[in-house]
């Protein structure tokens, strides 16, 4: 396969465009998945990884954005994220 040389947060529009045409995912699931793939460029660009290819995305960045979705609290409520939540994220 190819090595992509556009940075992960390029890639989401035509993910998403894939999930609607080819997928025919619903308008609200497609929603879901923005909501939940901003945060993690949310976080890339908080540790200045905005510019990571996909092919450089190791275990170790994956294992680093667990952490920290395990650790989040809500600002609103101080309320941490359920597993399961952190597990669509």
């Amino acid at each position: 396969m190819e090595q992509s040389t556009k940075p992960i947060p390029k890639h989401i529009p035509d993910f998403l465009d894939f999930c609607e045409v080819q997928k025919g995912l619903r308008t609200n699931t497609q929603k879901n998945y923005q909501h939940y793939l901003h945060k993690f460029t949310g976080w890339l660009a908080s540790r200045n990884l905005e510019g990571l290819l996909p092919h450089q995305l190791t275990p170790e960045h994956i294992w680093d954005y667990r952490l920290y979705l395990s650790r989040y609290q809500n600002p609103k409520n101080g309320q941490t994220l359920k597993k399961s939540t952190q597990n669509y994220y």
